[in-house]
C-alpha cells in the first residue's frame, strides 16, 4: 500500500492539519485502521490523533481517494463526533459494555 499526499492545509483554530490523500494498493481495499497506521508516519503524528473522514475507491482502478483530520492533542479532537472516532473499530460484543457511548435518557 502506497500513501500520496495530495493537500495539506493547517487549521490553526481547531488545532488540526487536513490532510487528502490517494492510496494505492494491490489487494483488497485498506480498513481505516491500516490507512490511518500508514498516514501516520507521513504526517509525523501518532495514529491516535488521526481521524479518516472518507475514502472513496476508484472503479476500475485499484486506489481510493481520502480525507483525514490530524490533531495536535486529544484534547483538541473532542470536536470530533463521536460516530466518526468508533469508525474503523472493532464493535463490542454483546455482553461488553460500548466504550464511550453516552446515551441520554428520557425524562
Amino acid at each position: 500500500m502506497d500513501i500520496e499526499i495530495k493537500n495539506e492545509k493547517e487549521n490553526k483554530a481547531l488545532e488540526r492539519k487536513e490532510v487528502t490523500f490517494l492510496v494505492k494498493y494491490d489487494k483488497a481495499t485498506p480498513s481505516r485502521d491500516e490507512v490511518r497506521a500508514a498516514l501516520a508516519p507521513k504526517v509525523r503524528s501518532k495514529q491516535e490523533l488521526i481521524v479518516i473522514d472518507f475514502m472513496y475507491p476508484s472503479y476500475g482502478t485499484r486506489s481510493a481517494n481520502g480525507s483525514a483530520k490530524v490533531y495536535a492533542n486529544e484534547a483538541a479532537m473532542k470536536i470530533e463526533p463521536a460516530y466518526k472516532h468508533a469508525r474503523g473499530k472493532p464493535k463490542p460484543k454483546e455482553g461488553e459494555a460500548a466504550p464511550a457511548a453516552k446515551k441520554k435518557e428520557k425524562k
